[in-house]
């Protein structure tokens, strides 16, 4: 019986005739040569790694496992809850025969959003957002904005809006393998009129500047009321309730039947604008032929 592996000769002598016969045998050790394992990574920044031991080859059963480099080992082949790095892996056979090896669990890449964080949209005219995210479209399992007022869709990435008041709105989207990653973007309403009223114009017939009229951008609704006044205060045109840059809602110089004489005429305008919002203009036009 041999306790060390080497080559050992054995000698059989005859002691009747004192003859002998010699030979060689090889006597190696059984000690593990390879073992496989497997790897699950982190998700979510969060500690849910894993190492599985698999298959040992060579060694006597049973084994015990160890990821700290030998100093502990346990009876079960999985480890779970496992922090990104490296591991020094050991497999340990009943002989107390040890053979490692080195495993790292990589980091899982943050999910991340990310939104403009400012944004001035003038009243009336609309704007896409556009979220950008690190993964893939495929791995996105839901998307959640809040609010959704106004919002073109509430389960995409690129929604359009035309706000009419100041808001922000938060994205938060959810990966298939459920991490998590939120972002805001805040709309400022630009409420600054783009209004034009003239302050000439020649109702003489020739095609050009022949009404007087209110010219505006998207953000006015209606015009309430347009009321022009001569010198003593008599009024010589009004109309209600009309959408702006008409010339069919305009004054074409006439009053009562006749043409206006050239002159100052002051106007009063009251205009809704599409928040609600209502504001009176005045001002003073003169008219030339």
């Amino acid at each position: 019986l041999v306790n060390e592996p080497g080559v050992y000769q054995l000698t059989i002598t005859n002691n009747d005739n004192g003859c002998s016969s010699t030979d060689e045998v090889t006597v190696t050790e059984n000690e593990p040569q390879a073992f496989d394992w497997e790897l699950g990574p982190t998700s979510c920044n969060q500690e849910n790694g894993q190492i599985q031991f698999g298959t040992v080859i060579g060694g006597k059963p049973p084994y015990q496992y160890s990821i700290d480099g030998g100093q502990t080992y346990a009876s079960q082949n999985f480890f779970p809850f496992l922090p990104a790095g490296a591991y020094d892996i050991a497999v340990q056979d009943a002989n107390g025969c040890v053979l490692f090896d080195e495993a790292l669990i990589p980091q899982s890449a943050e999910v991340v959003v990310d939104l403009e964080e400012t944004v001035t949209v003038k009243l009336g005219d609309s704007y896409q957002i556009e979220a950008f995210a690190n993964v893939d479209p495929d791995q996105i399992e839901s998307i959640v904005w809040t609010p959704t007022d106004g919002l073109s869709c509430t389960d995409c990435l690129t929604p359009s809006i035309t706000p009419v008041v100041n808001q922000t709105y938060w994205i938060t989207i959810t990966t298939v393998d459920g991490c998590e990653a939120t972002d805001r973007i805040q709309l400022k309403v630009d409420r600054r009129p783009d209004i034009y009223i003239p302050n000439v114009f020649s109702p003489n017939g020739d095609g050009e500047n022949d009404v007087f009229m209110i010219f505006a951008g998207q953000q006015v609704a209606i015009i309430r009321s347009f009321h022009i006044f001569d010198r003593w205060g008599e009024p010589v045109f009004q109309l209600n309730n009309f959408a702006p840059n008409n010339p069919d809602f305009g004054w074409n110089g006439l009053a009562r039947g006749k043409l206006a004489n050239p002159a100052v005429y002051a106007w009063f305008a009251e205009i809704e604008f599409i928040d609600g919002q209502v504001e009176l203009y005045e001002g003073d036009v003169t008219l030339v032929r």
